[in-house]
């Protein structure tokens, strides 16, 4: 009995070591808060985040990303990324402009309002994000490109409320 004891306690250290290890290196839970990223993702739910592909090769456009805010790291950001380094990002008469071509748009729900005719070059190693409720988010239009140093990983699912559950790519 004794014996068998051990090995229990053995086995449940070392999960409870793997999953620490599996959530501090590799994926991580955020809580949405508020309604940047609707339709797409809404307040409340949860996304599981991995960390390793954004610092191995960097998000790709489209990708939903969790990132520290630049003005304060203490504070997390759920947005898209439009834009990578060397891209031109114009919006003009509500649309958005990717290195000339139209963006095309699926995930929103309305034209984006602000600011018109303004154009961005989006540096090396930094990234153009927008959330996707354009007309009620704090993004790049804002506080510019994000460095990739401030991403945190790459949204992968929803996985609560359950019945959200979806794969974000």
């Amino acid at each position: 009995m004794e014996e068998r004891l051990k090995r229990s306690l053995y086995s449940f250290s070392e999960t409870l070591i793997l999953t620490f290890l599996c959530m501090f290196f590799l994926a991580q839970s955020f809580r949405i808060d508020g309604y940047s990223m609707e339709p797409t993702l809404y307040g409340g739910q949860r996304i599981l985040v991995e960390k390793e592909s954004c610092h191995l090769g960097g998000p790709r456009r489209g990708d939903i990303i969790v990132f520290q805010n630049p003005a304060n790291p203490k504070q997390s950001f759920v947005k898209r990324v439009i834009g990578i380094g060397g891209d031109e990002i114009v919006i003009l008469d509500s649309k958005i402009y990717l290195n000339g071509e139209l963006l095309q748009e699926q995930y929103i729900n309305e034209p984006t309002e602000f600011p018109k005719g303004t154009r961005y070059l989006v540096p090396p190693n930094h990234y153009f994000v927008l959330g996707d409720n354009r007309n009620h988010s704090a993004d790049s239009r804002f506080f510019g490109s994000i460095s990739k140093n401030f991403i945190i990983g790459r949204s992968l699912i929803i996985y609560w409320p359950f019945d959200n559950f979806r794969w974000l790519f």
